[in-house]
C-alpha cells in the first residue's frame, strides 16, 4: 500500500507498458516462454564469448542445455534447495459460494473448497473472481496471500483462517486472525482493478498448505509421505516446495472452471 502511494506517479508514467506487457505473458504458453528464453539466453551468452553464433550453433547449444545442463540443475535444486514433490494427486472441488453480483455486479465470486489425498489432508479454501464483463473465457492470475483470503476484500462471507497466521498480518493476536483484519490488504492485491482489466484472479492462503513454521507436522508433509518412509530425510520436500505442489492442486481445479481459460493461467507471488 506505502509502495503504491509513493511511486503513484511512476506506474501511471508506465501503466501502459506494464499492461501491455502483462497480457503478452498470459498469451504465451509455458513452452513458448521457454523456448523463447532459452534462446535469448544462449544468443546472448555466445555472443558475449565473441562469436557471431549460427542458428544451428544456437540450436547445438540450446539442445545441450535441456538435454545435460538443465537436468543436472534441477536435480541439484531438488537435493539442496526444495526437496522433491510427491506425485500429484486427484482432487474434489466443492462450491462453498456463488456471488454474480460480487463487486457491484462487474464480477462473480466462486469460494471453494479443494481436498485432495488422505482424508485428514490439510484442504485449500479457494477464492475466485471472475470478471462477468467478457466476450470469451477470462485468464486468470493464481497466487497464495499470506494473511488470509478475508484480508483481500472486506467481505465478511469469506472465513477466517482456523489455524496459525503471521503476527506482521494486520488485525492478528496471538497469531489468530481476527475480524479487524478483514479488507487490510484491498490495496496490495487489487482484486477489482484486476477485474475491470478482463482478469480473473484465484487465491489461498499459504497456510492451507503449510504454515511457515520451523515446524512440518502442521501441513500437508505427514500426509505423502512415500511409500515405506514415515520420517523426513534430507532431501524430503520443504515449505516452499509444499506450497507450489499446492498451487498446482488449485490449478487442477481452474483448468476446469468453465468461466476461465485453462491456456492463460499465470502464477504470481511465489519464490
Amino acid at each position: 500500500e506505502n509502495a503504491v502511494r509513493e511511486y503513484h506517479d511512476q506506474l501511471e508514467k508506465w501503466a501502459d507498458i506494464v499492461e501491455r506487457v502483462s497480457d503478452l505473458f498470459l498469451r504465451f504458453s509455458t513452452t513458448d516462454a521457454e523456448v523463447a528464453a532459452s534462446v535469448h539466453f544462449v544468443s546472448q551468452e555466445l555472443e558475449r564469448q565473441g562469436s557471431q553464433p549460427s542458428e544451428l550453433d544456437i540450436l547445438n547449444e540450446v539442445k545441450k542445455w535441456k538435454q545435460k545442463r538443465r537436468p543436472e540443475l534441477q536435480k541439484l535444486f531438488q537435493h539442496y534447495m526444495y526437496g522433491f514433490l510427491p506425485p500429484a494427486v486427484a482432487i474434489e472441488s466443492k462450491l462453498e459460494v456463488h456471488d454474480p453480483q460480487y463487486f457491484g455486479g462487474k464480477a462473480t465470486k466462486k469460494q471453494l473448497t479443494i481436498s485432495f489425498g488422505p482424508p485428514a489432508a490439510p484442504k485449500i479454501n479457494l477464492l475466485l473472481v471472475v470478471p462477468n464483463k467478457r466476450n470469451e473465457k477470462a485468464p486468470v492470475f493464481v497466487g497464495m496471500n499470506f494473511c488470509g483470503n478475508h484480508a483481500l476484500v472486506n467481505d465478511p462471507a469469506i472465513p477466517l483462517p482456523e489455524g496459525w497466521i503471521y503476527s506482521s498480518c494486520q488485525g492478528t493476536q496471538g497469531e489468530r486472525a481476527t475480524e479487524a483484519s478483514r479488507g487490510s490488504q484491498i490495496d496490495a492485491w487489487a482484486l477489482e482493478s484486476s477485474i475491470d482489466r478482463g482478469y480473473a484472479v484465484a487465491t489461498f492462503y499459504s497456510g492451507d498448505i503449510d504454515p511457515d513454521r520451523p515446524d512440518f507436522t502442521d501441513g500437508v508433509h505427514p500426509h505423502f509421505f512415500p511409500t515405506g518412509q514415515s520420517q523426513r530425510v534430507v532431501d524430503s520436500w520443504g515449505t516452499i516446495a509444499a506450497w507450489a505442489w499446492g498451487i498446482h492442486r488449485a490449478v487442477d481445479y481452474l483448468v476446469t472452471d468453465p468461466d476461465l481459460d485453462a491456456k492463460r493461467i499465470a502464477v504470481v507471488g511465489h519464490s
